[in-house]
């Protein structure tokens, strides 16, 4: 006989736990902080991921923000659910929002560790249980990086009533290390900061099963061969494709490694491609087939300008650069260069990081009324400055150039390289970067008006 399948939403809390205790339609066990289960585990960690929603309230609404979870009601989580009419799959993780003693949002978790990617048919049974309870959200979890949460690493076939969110297990550890930086999203409750504080330790456990980018797909060092050799490349070969995939993890890496480092949210993709991950795999896959290059944006809030970093398969090197406007109350490009050298100079002070990057640091710039950039070593302003000083500079930006050779195809070198120089640009120049901004304007001098006198 066919159990009576409940909407989740609008069901009071006290049938939902009737029914898991009935054990008849569906099981669950409740998700604990430390299970008694071998490191690794996915349902370990997923047991901690939940738990670790209930135990800490900034935690929550930061993870719940970016799935468009109900942030405010009593959270309830469970781990190993089994749905008696669909006995052959069992999702990972459920969580509902209570409100005045009734479910008001819920959502299934499909989550992955290691090396194991999510599965297409998987991820479609768990649609239809979403769909047969009218659970509103699935959200998976795994270490494949997506741009942002509304994408997903797997394309699922026909429509759903659902709503699929992604979010990589490094996406969750750098939201957990910027709850425990000294900034405005603080915790509030030590007790809860020592629990983050053990989640995050289990989290970068070598066993955990959790990862960052770390190896570029076999297509990224095809693709390099082939464009050295020459070769033409096609949007549908598919080291194409895979170099363009392998990009966008790094762009996403990236941004995560930064978010960490600054203990805020560096936010990277397009706009345009916000919901739509194939969409932007295949504008990348266009970009590298006619220009040879990769290239994203990072945007720090805060900064004077975003970081665009640009991958050439042509030259072999990684290029992050910055575009600024140039100071437009100087008179002169002499005035104007002035005013860049005080930002050169503010870098110096860091002369440990400066030092190690100056070599490779020119600065680009494009003139007033005129089209195309200028390149020029950091040391030669003034020779730039005296061969050009009937002009006036529009924009200028500061770019470090990586020359990578050989080591830009190598899957995994490239990614270390990419990710340590990126950090010292940021550290060695865009934290010292001032955007120019017009002065306030002044009250004009003019000659004594004397018509109230007159009046007198």
């Amino acid at each position: 006989m066919a159990t009576k399948r409940r909407s989740f939403i609008g069901l009071p809390i006290k049938e939902l736990y009737q029914i898991l205790n009935d054990k008849d339609q569906i099981e669950a066990r409740k998700a604990r902080l430390i299970p008694i289960l071998k490191p690794g585990d996915e349902v370990a960690l997923t047991s901690v991921f939940l738990a670790s929603l209930r135990l800490i309230n900034e935690f929550r609404t930061m993870i719940s923000k970016n799935v468009d979870l109900a942030v405010s009601g009593k959270i309830h989580v469970f781990t190993e659910i089994k749905f008696m009419e669909f006995d052959s799959v069992r999702p990972d993780g459920m969580i509902c929002i209570e409100r005045g003693g009734k479910i008001v949002d819920a959502a299934l978790l499909e989550m992955k560790n290691g090396r194991n990617d999510l599965d297409k048919g998987q991820i479609e049974k768990y649609v239809e249980i979403t769909d047969a309870y009218s659970i509103p959200k699935l959200i998976t979890v795994s270490n494949q990086f997506v741009s942002n949460p509304w994408q997903s690493p797997t394309s699922i076939n026909g429509r759903k009533k659902a709503v699929l969110y992604h979010l990589s297990w490094s996406f969750i550890l750098t939201l957990a290390h910027i709850l425990l930086t000294d900034n405005e999203t603080n915790i509030d409750d030590p007790d809860q900061v020592e629990i983050m504080r053990e989640v995050v330790d289990y989290l970068e456990h070598e066993k955990s099963g959790v990862s960052g980018f770390t190896v570029m797909k076999d297509g990224w060092k095809v693709l390099t061969e082939r464009i050295n050799k020459g070769e033409n490349v096609k949007p549908s070969d598919k080291d194409v494709i895979e170099a363009a995939e392998s990009w966008l993890q790094e762009e996403r890496d990236m941004a995560l490694i930064l978010s960490r480092k600054l203990g805020i949210l560096v936010e990277t993709g397009v706009k345009k491609y916000r919901d739509d991950l194939n969409g932007r795999i295949s504008n990348e896959v266009k970009k590298v087939t006619s220009n040879k290059y990769l290239e994203s944006t990072l945007r720090v809030n805060g900064a004077a300008s975003p970081i665009v970093v640009k991958a050439d398969f042509n030259r072999r090197n990684i290029e992050f650069f910055t575009n600024l406007p140039a100071p437009m109350d100087k008179p002169t490009i002499r005035g104007q260069l002035g005013w860049i050298k005080k930002q050169i100079e503010r870098m110096k002070k860091h002369p440990e990081i400066f030092d190690s990057i100056s070599k490779d640091l020119s600065i680009a710039f494009k003139f007033k009324n005129l089209p195309g950039e200028e390149r020029v070593p950091i040391a030669n302003l003034d020779i730039f400055a005296e061969e050009h000083k009937s002009k006036m500079l529009r924009e200028y930006g500061l770019i470090l150039l990586c020359s990578l050779g050989r080591n830009f195809g190598s899957p995994k070198i490239s990614i270390r390289q990419i990710e340590e120089s990126l950090v010292a640009y940021y550290q060695g120049v865009v934290q010292h970067l001032e955007k120019w901004t017009p002065p306030a304007p002044e009250i004009k001098k003019q000659g004594v008006d004397t018509s109230l006198s007159n009046e007198i």
